[in-house]
């Protein structure tokens, strides 16, 4: 899901390009989402550049620790960065009276330490055991993305696309940077784009498959990322937010139930037009809310975002 606002050329992460993992993604085999948490954030999804092919490369990072069913943090937690690109093609066709787009993310690598708890060893408390992971991310495909222009600076957007298991995985490892199962994610964009807002509320639905190596398949989660941003000459600013949980139980061994996970984070946008078709945008957020998560965290992103041809 992209934009037609050339000054923010939010076009190129078409939604799912952000991947800002959190490291949840990382350390739980097959325990969590695969929708890169605010990958929508500071960009008008429910809109379509004019047509070319787009690219966003985009650094982040995540600081984060496990919470509880009552949101007590257990002491562990971890680190996380990622540098991954992707890209958007618009062809210039329309479907249905709508403007037609392809999308591909998750190119890149990341790298992920875990903290484990501390723990008591003769009265002396001590630092609990790390690990570190690097590899490479699964991938994502959206090879149906429509917008419609429903006039007055409204768009509305659908987009079906795909997590692939592309990204490094075994079984045997305790930091997995890949899920080693596909993902099916229908998601819908509303955007109001006029006089230098971006009012954009992007909601998704992911439904996880199965994990062969692990016979595990995640229950379903929601995904709502808000933005709320405003242009001053070359400069975007405002607040974003986001939430996720998951709604339905897991299913495999030591399948989970209620109490499910829920996050909710919010924090701030900006960016600046560094040249006619080039976009430096950024945000960060923090958890408000978080249960049952291995994320109370801290989360970061920036978008080089530009018109390739």
């Amino acid at each position: 899901m992209t934009t037609r606002n050339p000054a923010a050329l939010a076009l190129a992460t078409a939604l799912l390009g952000t991947h800002a993992f959190t490291p949840a993604h990382a350390i739980v085999a097959g325990g969590t989402l695969q929708y890169p948490l605010g990958s929508s954030l500071g960009l008008p999804a429910g809109a379509m550049p004019p047509t070319g092919f787009y690219m966003n490369l985009h650094p982040n990072g995540a600081q984060s620790s496990t919470v509880n069913a009552e949101g007590a943090r257990t002491g562990a937690g971890s680190t996380s960065f990622g540098d991954f690109a992707s890209f958007t093609y618009v062809p210039g066709i329309k479907i249905l009276g709508a403007t037609y787009a392809f999308h591909v993310g998750g190119l890149g690598i990341l790298s992920v330490e875990l903290h484990a708890p501390p723990y008591k060893s003769v009265g002396v408390t001590k630092n609990g055991v790390r690990a570190t992971g690097t590899g490479m991310i699964d991938w994502s495909i959206a090879p149906l993305n429509l917008s419609w222009s429903l006039g007055s600076g409204w768009f509305f957007d659908f987009e079906f696309s795909a997590h692939l298991p592309a990204g490094q995985y075994d079984a045997n490892n305790v930091i997995n940077t890949g899920q080693n199962h596909y993902s099916l994610e229908p998601n819908i964009a509303l955007t109001y784009l006029k006089d230098g807002y971006d009012l954009t509320a992007h909601l998704l639905t992911e439904i996880p498959l199965h994990n062969p190596s692990t016979g595990y398949s995640n229950g379903s989660f929601g995904i709502l990322d808000v933005t709320t941003t405003k242009k001053f000459g070359r400069w975007t600013t405002g607040p974003v937010g986001m939430y996720w949980g998951q709604w339905s139980p897991d299913a495999g061994p030591a399948a989970m139930r209620a109490p499910y996970p829920v996050e909710i984070a919010a924090g701030w946008d900006l960016g600046y037009d560094l040249a006619p078709g080039i976009a430096l945008n950024g945000w960060a957020i923090r958890d408000v809310y978080a249960r049952s998560v291995a994320s109370l965290a801290v989360r970061w992103q920036v978008n080089l975002l530009f018109k390739a041809f």
